[in-house]
């Protein structure tokens, strides 16, 4: 049976908290998802005017760009991850590729 688009988004959403950040849906009138950091504490906001597909792209286009700034903090052990030391077996690219 294909998962259906809320599926998706609900599993993308367990994988971004999986990768340290904080998920918020947000009403913000269409202006789009995006993401922050807060005293050290990454914080997905999702736009709940947009459909759940934009959403999910935007989960995956995130995690890609998170990954980019900041890789030291991509892993689902972050707390435990050493500064500059290896990621988790898996980057957040990998595991959004799986999820589509």
């Amino acid at each position: 049976m294909a998962e259906n688009v809320l599926d998706r988004l609900k599993r993308m959403t367990r994988i971004a908290r999986q990768h340290g950040f904080d998920v918020r849906g947000e009403p913000l009138d269409g202006a789009g998802c995006g993401w922050c950091e807060i005293r050290g504490q990454r914080v997905l906001f999702l736009d709940l005017s947009q459909p759940a597909s934009e959403q999910i792209s935007a989960i995956r286009e995130i995690l890609e760009a998170a990954a980019r700034i900041r890789p030291h903090l991509t892993g689902p052990d972050r707390a435990a991850c050493q500064p500059n030391g290896p990621l988790v077996d898996e980057q957040p690219q990998q595991i959004a590729d799986r999820a589509m």
